[in-house]
Formats: structure tokens, C-alpha cells, sequence
């Protein structure tokens, strides 16, 4: 792993996965509030008797339906219902399918997208180009997370290191938590990591060292002490 990695794009990952995570939940709760998917509410009737051929019958009309719970599980439901006022009874709501299917379309995984955004965008397929222009469609804060992390990743990939200053501010003034706090740690190691962008020096070699070292103490656990570790460190050394 080298220095620039380590320093750039870890940070950058982790703030751009908490940053669309909200953004996508706000669009699902834009969804919500249109027009929600609900199941066929049981009718009121069906739950006066409160007898176990009652209880059965409304099981099986809502498994019909779709439910995989069982018949008991069926029972403190029916004695809300025959507590609750009329009023306040679920209400038959229409176009399922059509919430159901718009809902499957807005779903992204967030793993891929974060992939898809830190990719070369010359590498990316026309289908992946078009998933993240229709993500950054979903709302303003994902568009302009995707924004600050595409220019950091190609500003760290072709060592611009005088183009930092600006992604710097330009984060701190995103209003996004997360790249507000990473631009201020950022800017307190700033010498460290303007010498990352520009210096060729990489801690490829000491990473090396201690995942041989992590992999030799894992073979050994439980099974010899430090002496031994230490003469196998300097014999594959």
C-alpha cells in the first residue's frame, strides 16, 4: 500500500459512503410520502369473535395474501384490532405494484456505488456511467459528494498536489458533516500529505514487513512463544 493511498483514499471512501448514505435515505422517504405499498387490511368482522376458527380464518386470508408468519403470531394483532376505533382502522391503498416496482429501481448498493465513484470514469462501461448519473440525480447532497470524491481521487491519481487547497475548502464548505470533518483533520497533517502527493518515497516496504510478520504470528498462535516467532522473522527475512 502506498503512502498516498493510505493518507487519500481510505478517508475519502469512508466520508463518501457516510455521506450518500443519508442522501439515499432522504429519497426513500421522498418515495414514502407519495404513496406507500400497503397489504389488504384484514376486515374489521373478522375479529369480533375472538375464537380460535376466527383467528384461523384471518390467517389464512392474510397468508393467501402473502404473510409467511404463523397463526399465533396472528393473535396480539386481532386484539389491538378489536380495541382500535374505526377511525383509526388501515385503509385499503391502491397501486402497489407500481410503488413496488419504482421503490426496486431507486435501490443501490452503496459498496458498488462507492466503486463506481472512485473508478477511472474512462474504464467505466455506459451502463456504470449511467447508474451514477442516475444516483446523483436522487438528490443534491449525493451529486456533490460524488463530486468531491471523483476530483480528490484524480488529484491524488495524477499528483496535483496545488489543486489541494481548493478540494479543501471546497469540502469545508459542502455543508456534508462528513467531508467538513475529513477537510479539518486534513488540514492539520497537511504537510504530510502535500510530501504523499509529491515526494516518491512509499511505506510499501514497512507494510510489507509487518503483514509477513502479522502472517507468521497467525500461523504460530497458540502453538509456540516469541522466541521461535523471532528467529522465523529473520529466517524468511
Amino acid at each position: 500500500m502506498r503512502l498516498p493511498n493510505t493518507l487519500g483514499l481510505i478517508p475519502i471512501h469512508c466520508a463518501t459512503l457516510c455521506a450518500i448514505s443519508p442522501g439515499l435515505q432522504l429519497e426513500a422517504e421522498a418515495d414514502a410520502g407519495q404513496e406507500q405499498p400497503v397489504s389488504t387490511p384484514i376486515s374489521p368482522t373478522s375479529t369480533n369473535a375472538g375464537k380460535l376458527a376466527a383467528r384461523t380464518g384471518c390467517w389464512r386470508e392474510i397468508h393467501a395474501q402473502g404473510y409467511t408468519g404463523s397463526a399465533s403470531s396472528v393473535r396480539p394483532y386481532l386484539a389491538l384490532l378489536r380495541q382500535a376505533p374505526q377511525a383509526l382502522l388501515p385503509m385499503k391503498v391502491s397501486g402497489r405494484k407500481s410503488s413496488t416496482s419504482k421503490a426496486e429501481e431507486n435501490v443501490f448498493p452503496v459498496r458498488r456505488l462507492i466503486w463506481l465513484v472512485l473508478s477511472r470514469p474512462e474504464r467505466l462501461t455506459l451502463e456504470q456511467t449511467q447508474e451514477v448519473t442516475r444516483v446523483s440525480a436522487l438528490h443534491p447532497r449525493v451529486a456533490l459528494a460524488f463530486q468531491l470524491a471523483q476530483t480528490f481521487a484524480k488529484m491524488l491519481r495524477e499528483r496535483t498536489v496545488e489543486a489541494l487547497p481548493a478540494w479543501l475548502a471546497s469540502a469545508r464548505s459542502s455543508a456534508i458533516p462528513e467531508f467538513v470533518q475529513l477537510a479539518q483533520g486534513m488540514q492539520r497533517d497537511l504537510a504530510a500529505i502535500e510530501a504523499a502527493f509529491c515526494r516518491p518515497e512509499s511505506n510499501g516496504q514497512t507494510e510489507g514487513k509487518v503483514n509477513k510478520l502479522k502472517t507468521i504470528k497467525r500461523q504460530m498462535y497458540g502453538r509456540a512463544k516469541f522466541d521461535l516467532l523471532r528467529q522465523r522473522m529473520l529466517l524468511c527475512g
